[in-house]
């Protein structure tokens, strides 16, 4: 009976080292890299823009990473789609700088397209921005938003929408009673002013279409 249990004991022992053998086999040796899980691969992943220089640098990079997280990109991902995305004058850039990284190339479209201080030159354009006859209101804005966060940085929240509503109004310069009519009626608020001349804008065209044509 004793001799039973002591080989019953043994064949237990002898199946215990032969799965700890098993396992450790399967594990990394100490110090190894353990393997991490694939970045996850969109069924429809997000593109990007092309970026020219044309349009505001920071708005373009922050799209982009946006776009680079989503897709599960890593830093070499990264470089070569951005590399794909430049055209025209930002194309130039990768030429000057064939060997860079992904943070290097950053770094040079910054440097070139959206140096810093530049608030007395983004100052310069609100002064000059002027609004478009045809234009929509709602972009005019936009631009006016977009260069007035560049121009005063430290301005936010409810004292940038006044800010620029200033801006908007003085900026329709094409006509004194479409400004004036703004002025008034859209002083409330930006979205305000905005929807006042639009539809001054069409209310304006729709007369000239009622005006009879010269024979």
């Amino acid at each position: 009976m004793q001799e039973g249990i002591n080989q019953l004991r043994n064949d237990m022992t002898a199946q215990m080292e032969d799965l700890m053998q098993t396992v450790a086999g399967r594990l990394p040796p100490p110090g190894a890299p353990t393997a991490t899980a694939a970045p996850k691969e969109r069924k429809h992943p997000m593109k990007v823009a092309k970026y020219s220089g044309e349009d505001d640098w920071d708005d373009y990079i922050n799209t982009f990473r946006v776009a680079a997280r989503y897709n599960g990109w890593n830093d070499e991902d990264n470089l070569f789609h951005l590399i794909n995305a430049l055209e025209k004058d930002a194309r130039s850039v990768f030429t000057e700088h064939p060997e860079a990284s992904f943070p290097e190339l950053v770094t040079a479209l910054q440097t070139r397209f959206q140096p810093p201080d530049q608030t007395g030159a983004y100052q310069n354009k609100l002064n000059t921005r002027s609004f478009i006859p045809g234009e929509d209101a709602t972009q005019y804005s936009a631009d006016l938003r977009r260069m007035a966060r560049k121009a005063f940085p430290r301005v936010t929240g409810e004292a940038l929408e006044q800010l620029v509503l200033s801006y908007f109004v003085n900026g329709i310069r094409f006509d004194a009673d479409v400004r004036e009519f703004v002025h008034h009626m859209g002083i409330g608020s930006l979205r305000s002013a905005e929807a006042k001349l639009n539809s001054k804008m069409t209310f304006r065209q729709m007369e000239e279409l009622r005006k009879p044509k010269d024979r």
